[in-house]
């Protein structure tokens, strides 16, 4: 049974072998939900058990036969469709729909249907004893049956199903041919008619039966004479034969309509159920919608305090003049940061990655910004190996770390590792060195391939090469910001620069980054050969080529991680 209204709402009640299965369709601001019960109830109507799942596939009950049928009867008349597939089931059958105004809103009109199966109809009709050879049909305005004659082949449900609205010839059932051939070239008065089928005589009978407007079905019945004493009892069987025949449709519709009746019931109890879990899911789900739109605004707001505490593109290029900063957090908010800063002829810069990202990166972004800003300014330290010394101190400080267990409790106080990796660089122009410290971050430097990279007094071997341009990876401590098991003072490495040089330092997002035509990671190596083949460029070109290769190889998949890479050019001048 079911039910719709014209607002594309629907309540099916489908009785399987051991279960009910009810399927809910409701619309709610333009978008739809289609959910699916299967429930279990005793002899006093009381469910047993139950299940539930949502349907994705795409239906519209306003679009189903039943529906557009029943909608356009006048007066409670009854619509009947013509054979069609079943939605739910794929059994083929038939629908008898009605349509009523169930409120005072005259545009709201809804459609009552039962759907009769043409197997329980093909099994009535292939068990119908007419005589000893007997054989009754039913047949389509166009000629497919939907009441199987008596055969060997249809004594089972998957039979009867497969040659069900099969064109009557294709049954291959001879009798039942010629009788259908003849009367389609008579004058189809519904009179019994006969002929001659291997040298015996058949008697036929082919009587309209409609159903609805413009639904015409056609009962028949072929016997042969041999079955018979004589012409009074040949004739009146055919007739009594199809008498019944109407009378078995009379009857199941009737028996669905005293099933429904009780299913109704069923339906009305479940109903109510579902509408009240529907009641608290609506209001559960306005709850959370207004919660999640305070945590979004509390989220934006961070992001403005974030980006007010960042250096602006203008300062940045105040002391580092041919430099960009390419940046693309994961959330609104951000784990990764870069800092600058001038202390007496030095010029530093830092490119920091906290642990995690979204609102926990970003508390971590602040706590590393203000312990950079204070190492340098509060404690006025200008070697990049010193200023991280400090800042491992005072996030240590901050979170009250040492080095026990991930998180321990202690005198009440709680106590967490979390910390950053950073690359630090310090440029002295007057002397064309680069100082440089780091957690755990590399630091990539490229320059032309003829001159050798000096690191601490000893040459460096170079890391990839093009014929043109060389790239060579300073190593970092491999140690993180924060206090861990084992951690000691960090390393300042002193690099001659040159103009031209072109240094990056960069957090993992992307190298990390998952993309390309296998949903890979771009990797390491990949973005220093990257780092390599755009040093021909000038830097605003570079920062525009990176932003083309990310987006490139992101394509649809969705970020990992904060992504951050900043880029210096040895410019040959002093102190900006």
């Amino acid at each position: 049974m079911l039910i719709a209204n014209t607002k594309g709402n629907e309540y099916m009640l489908l009785r399987e072998d051991s279960t009910w299965l009810n399927r809910i369709v409701t619309w709610n601001g333009g978008i739809q939900s289609i959910m699916r019960y299967r429930w279990k109830y005793d002899e006093t109507m009381n469910v047993l058990s139950d299940t539930n799942w949502t349907d994705i596939r795409k239906y519209d009950p306003r679009e189903r036969p039943w529906f557009t049928g029943g909608l356009n009867t006048n007066n409670r008349e009854l619509a009947w469709t013509q054979p069609y597939i079943f939605f739910t089931t794929k059994d083929p059958g038939i629908t008898v729909s009605v349509n009523w105004k169930a409120s005072a809103d005259v545009s709201l009109r809804y459609v009552i249907a039962f759907d009769i199966l043409l197997i329980d109809i093909s099994d009535y009709t292939s068990k119908l004893n007419i005589s000893k050879n007997g054989k009754a049909f039913i047949l389509t305005s166009d000629s497919k049956i939907i009441g199987l004659p008596r055969d060997h082949r249809f004594e089972n449900p998957d039979s009867l199903k497969k040659f069900v609205l099969y064109e009557y010839k294709d049954l291959n059932i001879s009798e039942l041919t010629e009788a259908v051939n003849k009367w389609k070239t008579g004058d189809n008065s519904g009179l019994p008619f006969s002929f001659e089928l291997d040298g015996n005589t058949w008697w036929a009978g082919i009587h309209p039966f409609e159903l609805g407007k413009n639904n015409l079905f056609y009962i028949g019945v072929v016997v042969p004479e041999d079955d018979f004493m004589s012409e009074v009892n040949r004739t009146r069987t055919v007739i009594v034969a199809a008498f019944l025949l109407v009378l078995v449709l009379t009857l199941l519709v009737i028996r669905g309509y005293n099933r429904t009746r009780r299913a109704y019931a069923l339906l009305e109890k479940q109903n109510q159920k579902i509408l009240e879990q529907k009641d608290e899911i609506s209001s559960q789900r306005d709850k959370i919608e207004i919660q999640r739109n305070e945590i979004t605004d509390s989220i934006k707001y961070s992001k403005r305090i974030q980006t007010a505490v960042l250096p602006p593109d203008n300062l940045i290029k105040s002391m580092l003049p041919s430099s960009f900063v390419f940046f693309r957090p994961k959330d609104i908010i951000s784990g990764d940061f870069y800092w600058v800063e001038r202390a007496h002829n030095k010029i530093l810069w830092a490119s920091v990655d906290c642990t995690g990202h979204g609102v926990p990166g970003a508390i971590m972004s602040i706590i590393g910004f203000n312990g950079l800003n204070r190492a340098v300014r509060e404690y006025h330290l200008l070697h990049p190996g010193e200023i991280l010394d400090r800042l491992n101190h005072i996030v240590a400080e901050t979170f009250r770390q040492d080095s026990g267990n991930e998180e321990e409790i202690a005198s009440g106080e709680v106590r967490i590792r979390d910390g950053m990796d950073i690359s630090l660089c310090s440029v002295d122009y007057s002397v064309m060195e680069v100082e440089f410290a780091a957690a755990n971050n590399s630091m990539f430097l490229v320059r032309g391939k003829n001159v050798p990279l000096i690191v601490n007094g000893s040459a460096v071997e170079p890391d990839l090469t093009d014929g043109t341009n060389t790239l060579y990876e300073v190593d970092a401590d491999k140690q993180p910001i924060g206090s861990y098991s084992g951690s000691s003072n960090f390393t300042t490495r002193t690099i001659n620069i040159i103009p031209g040089d072109s240094i990056y330092t960069t957090s993992d997002g992307f190298a990390d980054q998952f993309g390309g035509p296998k949903g890979k990671k771009y990797m390491k190596k990949q973005m220093k050969a990257l780092f390599l083949d755009i040093q021909g460029l000038n830097i605003i070109e570079r920062n525009n080529r990176i932003d083309e290769i990310f987006n490139s190889w992101k394509g649809s998949h969705e970020q990992v991680d904060d992504v951050l890479i900043f880029a210096v050019q040895i410019q040959a001048v002093n102190l900006p």
